[in-house]
C-alpha cells in the first residue's frame, strides 16, 4: 500500500458504515483546446461514474456545492424549537406566553417536580420570540397556564431530531431511576422535598 496516490479519495462516515470512493467521482469537463486523445480519455473516465449510485453522486455534489458556497436554496425550518423549564422562584416581571404561539408540551418531569417543556414556534414568529426571550431574562419568567417558566434554549431543530430526543429522554429516566434506587429512604425524602 502506498502513502501517496495520484487519485482522489473521498470517505463518507454514515451511521454504522463507512463508504470510501477511490478515484475521481466528479464529471470531468474537457478543456476547449483538448486534443482528440484527451477528449477520449475524459469520456472513458466519465463512463466510470455510471457505477456510482446516482443518490451518492448527488450527495457528494451537494457537499462540493456547500464547500464552494453554492446553494440552490437557503434551508430554513418551518419552526423554531423553544425549550422551557419550570422557574417557580422567579421574582421578576412575568410575561404571558403569547396566544398565537403553540402551547408548550411537557418533555420531562423529574421526581422533584422540575419540568422541561418544548414548543415549536412557527418561524414567522421569530421576532416576537426574540422579544419575549430578551424581556424574560434576569429573574423574570414566562407564564403559561399559571406556571412560571424560563426560556432555556431557542434553536432550529435538526431533521429527525425527535428520534434521538426520545432515546435521550429514556436514558435520562433510567439514570434517575438508578440514582433513586441507590438512595436511602431519608435521602429520597430530602431530594423530593417531603
Amino acid at each position: 500500500m502506498s502513502e501517496a496516490t495520484d487519485q482522489d479519495s473521498s470517505t463518507i462516515w454514515c451511521k454504522g458504515r463507512c463508504i470510501e470512493i477511490y478515484g475521481e467521482w466528479r464529471e470531468i469537463q474537457p478543456a476547449r483546446d483538448a486534443t482528440p486523445e484527451e477528449e477520449r480519455w475524459i469520456r472513458e473516465k466519465n463512463q466510470r461514474r455510471k457505477y456510482l449510485p446516482k443518490d451518492l453522486q448527488a450527495f457528494m455534489q451537494s457537499i462540493d456545492d456547500f464547500k464552494a458556497g453554492i446553494s440552490p436554496e437557503r434551508w430554513l425550518p418551518d419552526h423554531i424549537r423553544v425549550e422551557l423549564a419550570t422557574y417557580e422562584r422567579a421574582d421578576g416581571a412575568l410575561f404571558p406566553w403569547p396566544i398565537d404561539f403553540p402551547a408548550p408540551v411537557r418533555v420531562y418531569k423529574g421526581s422533584s417536580g422540575f419540568e422541561q417543556l418544548k414548543a415549536d414556534v412557527p418561524v414567522d414568529k421569530f421576532d416576537s420570540l426574540v422579544a419575549l426571550a430578551i424581556a424574560s431574562q434576569s429573574r423574570a419568567a414566562v407564564v403559561f397556564a399559571g406556571q412560571k417558566l424560563t426560556i432555556d434554549n431557542v434553536s432550529y431543530p435538526f431533521p429527525r431530531a425527535d428520534r434521538w430526543e426520545k432515546d435521550l429522554k429514556q436514558k435520562r429516566d433510567e439514570k434517575e431511576a438508578r440514582i433513586l434506587k441507590n438512595l436511602t429512604p431519608e435521602q429520597r425524602r430530602q431530594l423530593l422535598g417531603l
